[in-house]
């Protein structure tokens, strides 16, 4: 296309990397099933498509399974008979910022 006297160049590539991949159905959620839960769920908003998947029962169960297991960082001890503060006991060996009302 001509303007001005000068050769304007179209930057689309019909077939660009994003393109492929996201046509790609099962490379999609091997890619997603490997994304933490939080931001996973902020995804849904992406597409229909990602929106069925995500919400897909099969797929939650396999993200379950593909997410590293989390440990307790700490025991919450509850008094209900007492309105004294409550006790957390930390189970690793670092640190905690404890903070209770």
């Amino acid at each position: 296309m001509m303007r001005d006297g000068k050769l304007k160049q179209s930057c689309y590539v019909p077939s660009s990397s994003a393109e492929v991949i996201g046509n790609n159905l099962d490379l999609v959620t091997e890619i997603l099933l490997r994304v933490p839960a939080k931001p996973l769920l902020k995804f849904k908003c992406v597409s229909k498509q990602w929106l069925s998947l995500i919400s897909d029962p099969k797929f939650c169960v396999s993200h379950t399974h593909h997410q590293p297991p989390t440990a307790p960082s700490a025991l919450f001890l509850l008094n209900y008979l007492a309105s004294s503060p409550q006790l957390i006991v930390p189970l690793k060996n670092e640190p905690m910022p404890i903070t209770i009302p």
